[in-house]
């Protein structure tokens, strides 16, 4: 196991990692909104008000975006 799978994004990181902003990364989360994304990564609590993301999810979640996109495009 690498150390990238235990590592835990704050919000300023994940949106930097995906160049999403905080609302749209909030609206991917939302099942109400229209950008809603079931397979963007979910949060996890790290404290009383403070959650984290998972850093192996998130990068795998960019493969994903990226390889979609590449079969798509030809």
């Amino acid at each position: 196991m690498t150390t990238e799978e235990y590592k835990v994004l704050r919000i300023r990181q994940v949106c930097e990692m995906t160049g999403l902003s905080r609302s749209s990364l909030y609206a991917k989360l939302s099942p109400n909104c229209k950008q809603y994304d079931s397979t963007f990564p979910r949060s996890f609590k790290l404290g009383a008000a403070a959650v984290g993301w998972n850093q192996a999810s998130v990068a795998n979640w960019i493969k994903a975006k990226i390889l979609a996109d590449c079969l798509t495009s030809s």
